[in-house]
């Protein structure tokens, strides 16, 4: 009997993606020669900076301001530098306010879709504006009066920064937006990706819809089911090799042919696949999938 009762469990254990693996302690699963990449404990810098957006918020209004700081632009590194950082610092914050809140209000509005230059330009404009008052203002405050002067060259030199941030800004939103709009390949032209030699005997025929980070794993959403690699989701979309898709969440990537709707609750989106799993999509990477046609 106790046979018998130890030879169910192993075949409920092995109905399971990867159920060996979760029932053992983390110190001896690390240490498993599975056919996986092990995951690094923690993601690099530059990933877990930009796929949090507090972070990001953050770097974008401290780093430039810090910058400008030691580099005293414009006339301003005649002043000591407690004044420069007094100044600088929280200058680019404010602009990081205002740049979110212009960048939020023209990604929701209909007039910009499709269009990357009137966006562009607009915001542009409006930031130029609104950072013209607010450098200046700032400027009396720190400097004292009469040691600005608000002038066509003064707001020529707000104008600059702007446009530099701006273009920096679109120049990484129409990269995301050109892989994402990528044209599905032809069916003989198809071929499988790197990720597809990964995955279990029981899926090797599958087609790979969506990746879902877990943690330190990547769960393989296909059209036969799905399961568990040990590996970073950053890796697993590199993998997927020139498959055309796009990420639509910190933790999704969706292959494009999976597509099969789009669902909208209560202010939520979410794209359908094929196999009816629902891949929800972040205000971060709307704007990106809208432009490329996604939604």
């Amino acid at each position: 009997m106790p046979l018998v009762a130890s030879s169910r469990k192993t075949e409920r254990m092995n109905d399971e993606p990867h159920g060996q693996i979760r029932e053992m302690r983390a110190a001896i699963r690390e240490k498993q020669p599975a056919a996986t990449d092990e995951a690094r404990a923690a993601a690099g810098w530059a990933e877990a900076v930009w796929e949090n957006p507090w972070i990001a918020f953050a770097v974008i209004a401290i780093l430039p301001g810090f910058v400008l700081s030691l580099l005293g632009p414009f006339g301003s590194f005649s002043a000591p530098a407690w004044m420069r950082f007094a100044y600088w610092m929280p200058t680019m914050a404010i602009a990081a306010c205002i740049g979110a809140a212009i960048s939020i209000w023209s990604e929701r509005s209909p007039v910009f879709d499709r269009r990357p230059v009137l966006r562009v330009a607009v915001v542009t404009t409006l930031m130029t504006a609104a950072m013209s008052g607010v450098a200046y203002g700032w400027g009396v405050l720190v400097f004292g009066p009469g040691r600005m002067t608000y002038s066509p060259t003064f707001v020529f030199y707000v104008a600059t920064i702007t446009i530099v941030v701006v273009a920096i800004s679109a120049i990484l939103r129409a990269r995301r937006t050109t892989i994402a709009a990528a044209p599905l390949p032809a069916p003989a032209a198809a071929g499988p990706s790197p990720l597809a030699a990964r995955l279990p005997p029981k899926l090797k025929d599958a087609a790979i819809l969506a990746l879902q980070g877990e943690d330190h794993y990547v769960r393989i959403h296909t059209d036969k089911g799905s399961d568990l690699i040990l590996m970073r989701l950053a890796d697993a979309i590199d993998a997927m090799g020139t498959t055309p898709g796009a990420r639509t969440h910190r933790s999704w990537w969706v292959a494009k042919s999976a597509v099969q709707s789009v669902r909208r609750d209560n202010g939520r989106t979410a794209l359908v696949l094929t196999n009816t799993t629902e891949a929800p999509v972040s205000r971060g990477y709307a704007p990106e999938l809208r432009e490329a046609g996604w939604l």
